[in-house]
């Protein structure tokens, strides 16, 4: 398919002690059955600058909860998912080398395979004369400690230059949501548009607007909706990158339950959470641990990181949590047993109680008031400010902070 390539054993890069860098490569189980590569390039990420992998446009699916919907008004989402996306991004040949993997291969061997038409004469005779080749991964490995910020703006790019992805519609992560009623992300291989309609609109004339869209030459906002235009201009810019979106996993005009970057999101009823299987997982090992009554650090912190999932949508339930954390900096090593005290069991029972609730209403009211909270080791306090119609601040000069509540309390 093309992802392999060969070169000569003298123009791989080296470590500072003249180290071999060269990769391992396993694979790992899908949940279709199939089997994702992975290059262990450890030594080679030990000698690269990380970047960040929550690079400027990436988004998270708790974002979607600032979304606010009119009664009359739904959401309906499109999502496209990129089949083995990181095998379709290329690389330089100086990247290439980098990702050497495996022993080197006989001439004879080499000469078998497709990647022996892309050497030079040059290293055709220098492979003769050694009689050997090193193998190098072609394309974007998963392994890569910097291939989720390659991958993330590649396709953010690509979705660019087609005419997507606009400043003013982009959903990133701690950015406030885009003021129209059209926003649009990407998160690696997925790619979502998000609108919010009247609850009127049907799937089918969504369906029909993107037909006529995808058929014409040019493409018109004020003749197809929006999301229409986006979706209708991605599945383009796809197309000339030899791109296509999975069939099976991808999502038009949807205003049902879906699940999207991590969350679970209900365009008709209009609300959003936490991913359920992952708070199933949360309230089930929960439970058992509680029977049980005794934990290994890495599973208590596993358990932590389920749960902080599900609340990153519904934030205030951060406060039930306290004891949990402090008890999982008390064990010696991860694998150590410990027993767990009632008294750090009793927050995480608290926080399957309250699971239900751990969601984001997208047709809540706007709330009139604007409170500040503020606390020390031994006072806290709050304050609040009316505000206008419509949830807007009045004029400067007409916010009065009024001292609502103070108490002290004794740790």
């Amino acid at each position: 398919c093309g992802i392999l390539w060969l070169a000569c054993e003298r123009e791989l890069p080296r470590g500072l002690s003249g180290e071999e860098l060269k990769s391992n490569l396993f694979a790992v189980g899908k949940d279709d059955g199939s089997l994702r590569t992975i290059l262990n390039r450890i030594l080679r990420n030990a000698t690269e600058e990380a970047r960040d992998g929550v690079t400027p446009s990436f988004p998270h699916g708790s974002t979607l909860g600032e979304i606010f919907l009119e009664e009359c008004e739904k959401l309906r989402v499109s999502v496209e998912d990129l089949p083995d996306y990181y095998h379709w991004i290329r690389i330089s040949y100086e990247r290439i080398l980098t990702n050497a993997f495996g022993p080197a291969i006989t001439h004879a061997d080499a000469r078998q395979m497709r990647a022996w038409s892309r050497l030079t004469e040059e290293q055709r005779e220098e492979i003769a004369r050694t009689g050997k080749a090193a193998t190098c991964w072609g394309v974007l490995p998963m392994g890569d400690r910097n291939s989720v910020s390659f991958a993330q703006e590649a396709h953010a790019n690509l979705l660019r230059s087609g005419g997507g992805l606009t400043d003013e519609e982009m959903i990133v992560y701690r950015r406030p949501w885009p003021p129209g009623k059209t926003a649009e992300g990407v998160m690696v291989d997925d790619h979502a548009v998000v609108q919010v309609v009247e609850a009127t609109d049907t799937k089918a004339n969504a369906e029909e607007e993107l037909r006529r869209a995808s058929a014409g030459d040019g493409l018109a906002g004020d003749t197809v909706a929006r999301d229409v235009e986006l979706v209708a201009r991605s599945l383009r810019a796809y197309g000339r990158h030899g791109l296509a979106p999975k069939p099976t996993k991808s999502v038009r005009f949807e205003d049902g339950q879906l699940d999207l970057w991590g969350a679970t999101v209900h365009g008709s009823e209009g609300w959003v959470r936490g991913k359920l299987s992952v708070l199933w997982r949360a309230i089930l090992v929960t439970l058992e641990v509680k029977r049980l009554r005794r934990t290994t650090q890495k599973l208590w912190r596993l358990l932590l990181g389920l749960w902080s999932h599900s609340l990153s949508f519904r934030r205030e339930g951060y406060a039930f949590l306290q004891d949990a954390y402090a008890f999982a900096e008390r064990f010696e090593t991860e694998r150590e047993v410990r027993r767990v005290p009632w008294r750090v069991l009793t927050e995480p029972s608290v926080l399957v109680a309250y699971a239900p609730t751990f969601e984001q209403d997208l047709r809540a009211p706007l709330s009139s008031t604007w409170t500040c909270t503020d606390a020390s080791t031994r006072f806290a306090a709050s304050v609040e400010a009316p505000l206008g119609k419509g949830g807007k601040t009045p004029g400067v000069g007409d916010v009065v902070f009024k001292y609502k509540k103070s108490f002290e309390y004794d740790l």
